[in-house]
């Protein structure tokens, strides 16, 4: 960090994390395919079909919506997810992937998975991917192998891209609900789509917690490490490698933040209720008890004067 500023930093840092220009990559070599691109075509095709059927109300509501967005992109998309993973995975390690790349957001969880679930069923038609029905899988459950992989150069940089890390530079003022504090983009926006509104909002309480410089303990990143906690007592074999890679990307992150100088700012944005939440992902001081641990305050400084009544809140 001696040789470049920490502005210039935190941009290589968006750059290489976005998942930007993963679309425009997977695009390519889909189109590049002509066989993955015909069938990518028959599934818009059967799913236009699929939605013009009857349904019952509820169904056929959401259905609606999704006519009236580009299913191509929303697939291509889901692909970019699905594509890059070897061997077999369950159906609901990918459903909890994508589900938010349906235009469902106003809808439950429960609704917004079973689409997204009816959408993979609608690849695994055009073999795209193939579907393992539970009762034929030794994992016990519905599991997806693909049939196309994309290029090693392209899973690379995808296995690469991850919700961006704290910034390592002081984040943009915020002026409107649509800002975020990044240099590059507004992709996370200090109020979620659902809650955007135009009615006045506090932006001088997120600039204020924005513009406080944080740094990792290292002594507590030595000496702790996180614990896998499952309350069930078979422990599924996906949420055990999720953990892993979390536990190595927060690795990865923390090195870094920490090689730029051990100082960095957490974004925040408001809930539907009003209340503020960091954004961090790897790096969150709102996150369990070892990454509440792992953080402390940049600038540090004594409390004076200590008075008894004080002295004794804390005891």
């Amino acid at each position: 960090m001696e040789t470049i500023l920490p502005i210039d930093y935190q941009r290589m840092i968006e750059n290489r994390y976005s998942d930007t220009n993963i679309h425009k990559l997977v695009v390519e070599e889909i189109t590049t395919s002509k066989l993955l691109e015909a069938k990518l075509d028959n599934c818009v095709t059967n799913i236009i079909e699929w939605c013009n059927q009857e349904h019952y109300d509820s169904k056929k509501e959401c259905l609606d919506i999704l006519k009236e967005e580009d299913i191509q992109d929303i697939l291509i998309r889901m692909l970019a997810k699905i594509m890059p993973i070897t061997g077999s995975t369950t159906i609901a390690n990918i459903v909890s992937q994508t589900y938010y790349l349906l235009p469902f957001d106003k809808y439950s969880l429960s609704i917004q998975l079973k689409r997204t679930a009816e959408l993979i069923y609608q690849l695994a038609i055009v073999d795209i991917i193939d579907i393992t029905p539970a009762f034929n899988s030794e994992e016990g459950t519905i599991t997806i192998n693909n049939n196309f992989l994309l290029s090693e150069k392209v899973s690379n940089i995808i296995r690469k891209s991850m919700f961006l890390p704290p910034m390592v530079c002081e984040p943009n003022k915020v002026k409107s609900y649509k800002d975020s504090g990044y240099l590059r983009k507004n992709k996370y926006s200090i109020l979620k789509k659902k809650h955007q509104h135009n009615f006045p909002i506090n932006l001088d309480a997120i600039n204020q917690f924005n513009g406080t410089p944080l740094s990792l303990d290292i002594d507590t990143l030595k000496q702790t490490v996180d614990e896998f906690k499952d309350s069930s007592k078979d422990r599924n074999t996906d949420d055990i490698e999720m953990f892993e890679r979390y536990t190595s990307e927060t690795h990865k992150v923390a090195l870094e933040l920490i090689h730029a100088g051990n100082k960095f700012y957490e974004t925040y944005f408001y809930d539907g209720r009003g209340r503020i939440y960091s954004r961090g992902y790897h790096i969150n001081h709102q996150g369990n008890c070892y990454r509440k641990a792992m953080i402390n305050f940049k600038e540090t400084g004594s409390i004076e004067p200590i008075d008894e009544n004080t002295l004794a809140y804390f005891k």
